[in-house]
């Protein structure tokens, strides 16, 4: 049985426990139903899936959650089937996975904030010491 609410309710703590067994439960049906590799962290997503296959996948996940009632996200927000994606600021790219290798690097804008992060710090005195 379930019940939808509008609302986060009991506050923070409550409200974070519910969207990560959403997305967790999400994740295990299509992994299951779809036999796509799907992970997701909130309402974020990302799927892997050999080139030939890719698209299919992709829509497969799109039909399939908006059947379970949970609708496509922000518009612009989804990528298109590539061998690279950025999944929560981590860049990676799977062009070369049959020979072994994973490229992975950071998103350059949360580089720039880091280094602002830390410049900001030692301006302050706010270092480790």
């Amino acid at each position: 049985m379930a019940q939808r609410y509008y609302g986060l309710l009991f506050g923070l703590p409550k409200a974070v426990t519910s969207f990560n067994r959403w997305s967790k439960l999400a994740e295990a049906l299509v992994r299951r139903v779809l036999l796509v590799l799907l992970s997701m962290y909130f309402d974020d997503a990302t799927m892997q899936d050999w080139a030939d296959r890719a698209a299919d996948a992709q829509r497969c996940v799109s039909q399939f959650m908006r059947l379970v009632g949970d609708p496509p996200g922000a518009k612009g927000k989804s990528q298109p089937c590539r061998a690279y994606g950025d999944f929560l600021g981590l860049i990676h790219d799977l062009a070369e996975v049959q020979s072994g290798t994973i490229r992975f690097w950071s998103r350059a804008a949360l580089i720039v904030k880091v280094a602002d992060i830390l410049a900001l710090a030692l301006q302050t005195g706010l270092d480790s010491s």
